[in-house]
């Protein structure tokens, strides 16, 4: 507030020359979280967005792009133990989702599974989604992966 208030009265701020432009913002610290942690996806550092977009779920449990980012962060740490029971949570206390986007993520559960070697928990989850979302392309893909893999075996 300060910058604002020798902005208007116009004064220098030290550092920054007398006609320096400051914006404010009302940024959410859970929306700061999401934003640092797609930079640092963005940059490859998968550890650091998972880190940020841990704490920004912790102040904002529910926030969906903080959701499937953090599960999107997950599958490229190859960390497919840890994404069923994420989803799982957060779908059990999500009230406000649409339909695809649940399908979305219980499609990416059907993926976790594959990694893992769970067929039928892969089929079981592509099922889930193809259900609220019949046109599910996740889903789709799951149950092509599954059949190619069983075929395979």
């Amino acid at each position: 507030m300060a910058y604002a208030d020798a902005s208007k009265a116009g004064r220098a701020i030290d550092g920054f020359p007398a006609g320096a432009n400051f914006v404010l913002t009302n940024l959410h610290h859970a929306d700061l979280a999401y934003a640092v942690g797609w930079i640092q996806y963005e940059m490859e550092d998968f550890a650091g967005a998972k880190a940020s977009y841990a704490k920004g779920l912790a102040i904002a449990p529910n926030q969906h792009d903080l959701i499937k980012e953090y599960v999107a962060t997950l599958l490229s740490l190859s960390a497919y133990g840890e994404i069923p029971p994420f989803i799982d949570r957060f779908l059990a206390s999500d009230r406000d989702m649409d339909g695809p986007g649940r399908a979305n993520l219980i499609a990416v559960k059907g993926i976790a599974f594959i990694a893992l070697g769970d067929l039928p928990g892969a089929a079981n989850a592509a099922n889930q989604a193809k259900a609220l979302d019949p046109g599910n392309e996740y889903a789709a893909q799951v149950l092509n992966l599954v059949a190619q893999k069983q075929k395979a075996n």
